[in-house]
């Protein structure tokens, strides 16, 4: 029987395992039982594991079509730093950090005479006052005008999340993001201390170059990923609905064991894949199943344990 059938009879399960979880202590974590019957069937793809690198810019600037742009962009005016500091992906050639201080807002940052005037000229519109959209928008701004040395394809910039630390200090995160769909991972992180931008790069950001359209549906995914695990059985319950997500693949053939040794760019592929997640009693560990959106396969079976406040947490599979 599939996932379609079992819905709506489990859902008196669903009550009285939710009022069972709500009598543990706020601070409790729900441990993975040991020995349970789908620890013997976690697994994942080995190329769902990305090694990571940062790498000084001079150590691979010769290898970089982009070479010239960052010349340019080094030549100006240091960012009113003595030294520029820059340190790239390997694996996209995009940079994980450019450290400088770059005036970005009204500030007290060193060499800042941005006013909100001027910041509103940048912008195209009137400023009152700085504020998380603001914040957002000039960072965007400042990305978009340095796309060729940050490598990275500016239409795949999601909507920035942005949090103000102190009065200073502004720390802005924006998801990687294909016509729509998110992708694990991928992200472009800054910092802005009183005005300046200090700190600014990508984390596990390569340019897809996907189909984000899926050829096997959710519910034909879930089937997948259940006759994995022996087909759905008496408890089991759906905790997350089926998204669509890209996630990032280190092509094998440019694989040294776990180190990329191919040619700076070709580090990086992608998925489309649906993932959600269920339990099955007596564990109260959350199991997240990954099929790929286009074959069906499914790709991974990893653990994420359940806390109280009704997230999860990645457990030790990436």
């Amino acid at each position: 029987m599939t996932y379609r059938h079992l819905r709506g009879a489990l859902s008196a399960w669903v009550v009285a395992l939710s009022s069972l979880v709500g009598v543990a202590p706020a601070w409790a974590v729900a441990p993975k039982q040991p020995g349970a019957p789908l620890d013997d069937k976690a697994f994942f793809k080995p190329e769902l594991y990305i090694s990571t690198a940062s790498v000084p810019l001079e150590d691979l600037k010769d290898q970089l079509p982009t070479r010239a742009a960052w010349e340019a962009f080094l030549g100006q005016r240091a960012g009113y730093v003595s030294e520029v500091k820059v340190f790239l992906d390997p694996r996209s050639g995009s940079a994980v950090n450019i450290m400088g201080a770059y005036p970005l807002l009204p500030g007290s940052g060193v060499g800042n005479e941005v006013t909100l005037e001027s910041l509103g000229r940048s912008l195209g519109r009137k400023v009152a006052r700085v504020d998380a959209r603001v914040v957002g928008d000039a960072v965007l701004a400042f990305v978009r005008a340095h796309q060729p040395v940050l490598g990275i394809d500016v239409t795949q910039l999601g909507p920035p999340r942005v949090t103000q630390v102190d009065s200073d200090l502004w720390q802005v995160h924006i998801p990687q993001v294909v016509n729509g769909v998110p992708v694990r991972h991928g992200r472009l992180a800054a910092s802005i201390s009183h005005g300046n931008l200090v700190v600014i790069g990508t984390e596990t950001w390569g340019d897809a170059r996907i189909d984000t359209s899926p050829r096997v549906s959710s519910s034909d995914a879930i089937d997948a990923g259940f006759a994995y695990v022996d087909g759905w059985q008496l408890g089991d319950v759906m905790v997350r609905d089926p998204a669509l997500e890209v996630v990032p693949l280190a092509p094998p053939v440019y694989q040294d064991g776990e180190t990329f040794s191919g040619p700076v760019g070709s580090g990086y592929e992608h998925r489309l894949v649906w993932t959600f997640e269920f339990q099955r009693p007596p564990e109260l560990a959350l199991w997240e199943l990954m099929v790929d959106a286009h074959t069906a396969e499914v790709l991974a079976l990893r653990t994420r344990t359940s806390t109280s406040n009704g997230r999860s947490r990645v457990g030790c599979i990436p």
